[in-house]
């Protein structure tokens, strides 16, 4: 995964796993959240819309290709993992 990216722009993941991966495949961003008087805010989790299929390579590594959101509104500016 790029280190930046920006709104509405296309990106590739590469994951390794295992075993062959049957099924639906998400890719998630994951914002931490903060504490303050013992309340845990800010959390954030936000599915990407996924463009093209994971398909293993020759090692079996896995390529996805993802979107990222379209604003601030869903993702705010800020560290996502």
């Amino acid at each position: 995964m790029p280190e930046t990216v920006h709104y509405v722009e296309d990106f590739e993941v590469f994951v390794t796993v295992p075993l062959l991966v049957v099924g639906i495949v998400e890719v998630n961003l994951a914002s931490a959240p903060f504490t303050t008087n013992s309340f845990s805010q800010g959390q954030r989790l936000v599915k990407l819309v996924i463009v093209t299929s994971a398909m293993p390579d020759d090692s079996g590594q896995y390529r996805i290709g993802c979107t990222t959101p379209p604003n601030g509104m869903v993702t705010p500016p800020g560290y996502y993992i």
